[in-house]
């Protein structure tokens, strides 16, 4: 506000859809306006904000969390406009930066800064790309996204700090003659003298929890996933130091499960305190350790003790990736080819399209193709998964004609196939190739024959 203020345009001629504006029919509503009530409207509109107990109790403890690109119209005229109607303004705006590659924003058009969540995701699972991202940059800021990096958090604080102490701890509990349960509470009784080991345990939890949930309220998940990490740490060093195994080879037992319930107790105290970052990997943890109904807690700073649980079989939950495997991902990701689904078999009217040589078309290895199975791919709403027959081998391709196609419509009809197309994952499966449809962003209808012909028959 400092820098000056200036009048700010909520209306436009140039498009037609949008909301009228009253007085002149020619304006609608530009997208600064409208789209920003949508924080209001989103908990039942401006009466419920103002009466509903409820209503008012989420207003009043939001923070709006935008990027920096934003900022003026969130941090100037998005109060403005609340202010002028007589609604209270946010608690907070918290702006934070971009995740960049080599220092350029990411981009689908630019190979060398294309990311595509969902491919890394499908081999390494959501929980890890959320936790890179949370632990590896500070919220506020600007962060470079690298593979490299990815895989180091992925094999170091996933695999061998939480994943091992959760598999180790686990395996050698249920390996008790009785299994460790609730009524073994490992000396919380009054006057029960503490090990030096279980002392220090204790305390850096205590600790820990206390230094994580202030970083969480202030907008610092790496703080608080840091934070985290130094009790589950702290665990491996206790389970080395104590030596379980030891102890169950000498006949130790009640030693053997004091260590086990104190460890068991960090694993959970960790999986409700990563369960903001990691939902699905705080639950898989609760549920090997008997503990799903944690799930959504959050711990006491003070110590409470290991209050049982039915321990699962153990499984690992980040699986190791080995360096080859690695390399082979990152140059995949690397070289993936544009999230083009389908192709458009015809130009836009009005667009010119350049000309090639006969070459050119050459190289175009188009075919006759029938499908086979079609079937729609999880979580997507334009996505068939579809099964070519190519007369001597079969084809898999994800198309996005799903939104005018069901995928019994499908099922022995036969398509266009661009044969020779690089394959690509999507989804997390790899497709082979692209049929080809005519359309733009709506699929109208598929390219197809007016008589039979069989399966792999070359097009030119």
């Amino acid at each position: 506000m400092k820098g000056g203020l200036r009048d700010l345009s909520i209306s436009r001629t140039s498009v037609k859809w949008g909301i009228p504006v009253p007085n002149d029919p020619k304006h609608v509503v530009y997208v600064w306006l409208d789209a920003l009530t949508n924080y209001v409207s989103a908990l039942g509109g401006p009466d419920r904000v103002l009466s509903d107990p409820h209503s008012q109790a989420l207003w009043g403890a939001c923070t709006h969390l935008i990027a920096k690109d934003i900022l003026r119209f969130h941090a100037v005229y998005w109060p403005a406009f609340l202010l002028s109607a007589g609604l209270p303004p946010p608690k907070g705006v918290f702006c934070h930066g971009y995740i960049t590659v080599k220092g350029q924003k990411i981009s689908k058009s630019i190979p060398a800064t294309r990311v595509d969540p969902n491919l890394v995701a499908g081999e390494l699972g959501a929980d890890t790309l959320r936790y890179f991202v949370l632990r590896e940059y500070s919220l506020g800021g600007d962060g470079d996204f690298t593979y490299e990096a990815l895989f180091q958090r992925h094999e170091s604080d996933l695999g061998n700090d939480l994943g091992n102490l959760v598999n180790r701890t686990v395996s050698l509990a249920r390996a008790l003659s009785d299994g460790l349960d609730a009524s073994h509470r490992c000396g919380y009784s009054a006057g029960d003298p503490l090990s030096e080991e279980e002392l220090v345990l204790r305390t850096g939890a205590r600790e820990a929890t206390m230094a994580t949930t202030r970083a969480w309220d202030e907008f610092q998940p790496s703080r608080a996933l840091e934070a985290t990490w130094s009790m589950i740490r702290a665990g491996n060093v206790y389970l080395d130091r104590t030596a379980p195994w030891k102890l169950k080879k000498a006949g130790q037992t009640a030693e053997l499960r004091d260590v086990l319930a104190n460890t068991c107790e960090v694993i959970r105290r960790a999986a409700m305190m990563i369960a903001p970052a990691m939902p699905a990997s705080a639950r898989e943890i609760l549920r090997q350790i008997g503990r799903e109904q944690d799930l959504g807690l959050w711990p006491v700073e003070d110590w409470g003790g290991w209050p049982g649980g039915k321990l699962c079989e153990p499984k690992p939950i980040f699986p190791r990736v080995e360096p080859d495997r690695q390399k082979e991902l990152i140059a995949a990701w690397l070289d993936q080819t544009p999230p083009v689904e389908v192709a458009v078999a015809a130009s836009t009217p009005g667009q010119p399209v350049a000309e090639i040589t006969i070459e050119d078309f050459q190289r175009l290895d188009l075919r006759t193709a029938k499908v086979l199975q079609a079937e729609t791919v999880p979580k997507t709403d334009k996505l068939l998964k579809l099964t070519l027959d190519l007369g001597g081998e079969q084809r898999t391709v994800i198309s996005g004609i799903a939104g005018t196609y069901a995928p019994a419509d499908l099922i022995g009809r036969t398509v266009l196939y661009f044969a020779n197309l690089k394959p690509a994952k999507i989804r997390g499966v790899m497709s082979q190739g692209m049929i080809l449809a005519a359309g733009g962003d709506q699929i109208l209808a598929l390219c197809s024959f007016d008589r039979e012909v069989p399966p792999g028959a070359k097009v030119k």
